[in-house]
């Protein structure tokens, strides 16, 4: 991916940008008063779905009315949305036996939530004929690493000369050492997915994980977030497990029996509108909902659980929105288009609750001018290149705004990127322009200790003078912003992790088999092939794309220069594109 290139600059208020005025002004302290709320223990790191998210939603609420903004969700300022919160797996709906012995589920062995679902299981077996039989007795065939590869990262097939065609086969976790097989890399063929694929292509009838001696022999739990099941049982054995396994003959009665419970949730978006002169309307949005305990994959704590209060992320951007609601619902006067308000929750779980208003919108979405988001906006005084703007490419006028400041106010760092992972990707999908306000990564990101201690509360009062610059000088603005499409995105929060990009954002909300596009960036291989929003990839090279992490794996397997046939589904038809990375 080409380096985004960022212009670095001073600004300072200017005589020509009249700022809107208010009764109301906006303090650190009034700032700390809501991060002091939202970022208390009490609330447990506002995880969606639990009561500590909802109790933050209540707080905004109360919040957005006292400020006297009208309601504009969908029941008294909330607007509600439906996902999947988890897959449980209790003993009273799993059981594995294996020649009488039964195993402990969770100290034995644990199904792996892409596991085949609802089965109760005699392993099945072929005869001579290709006949597909059921049986009792039976091997479990080791296959090593559970590797094949035949490509550029070299020769290597734990397959060879098995027999594997309606069997159970056991597999290790992780790839052989690389002092073996130095001229072998291992690095896009290692992830369980990958595995479950190509036994899956052998037509494996179960598969067992297990961890090789001189590793931890802890799973990560997956994400939950539409996850789609393979068509066979998959387990991850224990250590433990294994002992009872190889404590018996080498051939095996078994039964099982799987049941995981999907369970769904509803959270809510916060949702309120001072109303301008026009209904035409600027949305300022923040999420406010974290991480909990940390016991979820996207902690970058290690250790015993503990709450990770979110001071910066997002707390610090909600307690900014709330100010701002208060700041524009007493303006000294009207504001030319109206302001909407709005709270997202599941940011983290991936931008539920933005891209589901953006598909849903409480008002009319033709009317909509133009989105900003805040995301961690604490740390302003840590920050070399101060504050991070991002979008700036998603209109010219965006453009022609920053290059007209010559202030002293407020560094900034732009980025014409107009796609990252945060709740404004969701609008720049839907073709509205839209700026990320960010002041930067820190070593406190998804951890305990991004705590109340560490916020720059000036440096928020600075960041929402710079909004009312921003909002001040749009609001007087009378032509309307034609949208551009963004030809990158920024990583912002998270880092990359493969060294090729098809240019397509994923769709959060829609349940389908495979990966559905809900944006194509400009300029990038998908757009390049003809890919167009609404897509579904069902298959990129070789590997079949069932759901989200079928997709990620396999960017795993591509370098720059590549090209492979991507199959998609386009309505009721499937095509063949072409895609060069």
């Amino acid at each position: 991916m080409k380096k985004l290139l960022l212009i670095t600059f001073v600004i300072s208020l200017t005589a020509s940008i009249q700022a809107i005025e208010s009764q109301y002004h906006i303090t650190p302290e009034s700032i700390m008063k809501h991060i002091e709320v939202l970022a208390h223990d009490s609330l447990e790191g506002r995880q969606i779905g639990e009561p500590g998210e909802l109790k933050a939603a209540e707080y905004i609420r109360a919040q957005f009315k006292a400020a006297g903004l009208s309601a504009i969700g969908t029941d008294n300022y909330f607007q509600y949305y439906d996902f999947l919160k988890e897959i449980k797996i209790t003993p009273e709906n799993n059981s594995f036996n294996i020649n009488g012995t039964s195993l402990v589920l969770h100290e034995d062995y644990i199904p792996l939530k892409v596991s085949f679902n609802n089965l109760q299981y005699m392993p099945t077996a072929y005869d001579d004929l290709g006949t597909q039989i059921q049986r009792t007795s039976l091997n479990i065939i080791d296959v090593n690493f559970g590797i094949k590869i035949s490509d550029d990262s070299g020769v290597y097939n734990d397959y060879a000369n098995k027999d594997v065609k309606g069997k159970i086969v056991s597999i290790k976790r992780f790839a052989p050492d690389k002092k073996d097989y130095p001229h072998v890399d291992f690095s896009k063929h290692e992830l369980l997915i990958d595995k479950i694929n190509t036994a899956i292509a052998h037509k494996v009838s179960s598969i067992i994980f297990y961890t090789p001696e001189g590793h931890d022999d802890t799973l990560v739990d997956q994400r939950v977030i539409k996850i789609l099941s393979k068509e066979i049982p998959i387990f991850f054995f224990k250590k433990s497990g294994m002992e009872k396994i190889n404590q018996v003959s080498d051939t095996y009665d078994m039964t099982f029996y799987i049941e995981l419970d999907y369970v769904r949730d509803t959270s809510q978006n916060v949702i309120g509108i001072v109303e301008g002169e026009t209904d035409t309307t600027v949305i300022i949005g923040a999420h406010y909902d974290h991480l909990g305990w940390g016991d979820t994959y996207a902690s970058s704590y290690k250790g015993e659980p503990a709450i990770h209060n979110g001071a910066d992320d997002n707390a610090s951007g909600v307690a900014a929105l709330i100010e701002l609601a208060h700041y524009y619902a007493q303006a000294k006067e009207k504001p030319h288009y109206s302001m909407l308000f709005i709270a997202f929750s599941g940011e983290e779980a991936g931008l539920l609750g933005a891209s589901n208003f953006a598909k849903n919108m409480t008002i009319d979405s033709s009317k909509v001018r133009m989105m900003l988001n805040m995301d961690m906006i604490g740390r302003l005084k840590e920050q070399d290149k101060g504050l991070a703007i991002m979008g700036v490419g998603t209109t010219n006028e965006f453009t022609n705004f920053f290059d007209s400041l010559n202030y002293q106010d407020v560094k900034l760092t732009l980025s014409n990127a107009g796609y990252a992972a945060s709740d404004h990707t969701a609008f720049t999908t839907e073709e509205i322009p839209a700026l990320h306000i960010f002041t930067g990564a820190h070593k406190d990101y998804h951890k305990p200790s991004d705590d109340i201690e560490m916020i720059d509360a000036d440096g928020i009062v600075k960041v929402t003078r710079f909004m009312n610059t921003l909002i001040s000088y749009f609001d007087t603005l009378e032509k309307p912003l034609t949208f551009t499409k963004p030809k990158s995105s920024h990583d912002g929060k998270r880092r990359k992790k493969y060294s090729v990009t098809l240019g397509v954002i994923p769709d959060h909300v829609t349940e389908v088999q495979g990966f559905r596009i809900d944006g194509v960036m400009a300029d990038k291989p998908a757009e390049k092939a003809g890919m167009l929003k609404g897509d579904i990839i069902k298959k990129l090279g070789e590997v079949v794309i069932n759901d989200i992490y079928d997709y990620m794996n396999a960017l795993s397997k591509f370098k720059k220069g590549d090209t492979v046939t991507a199959i998609v589904k386009r309505g009721d038809k499937e095509i063949e594109l072409s895609v060069t990375f």
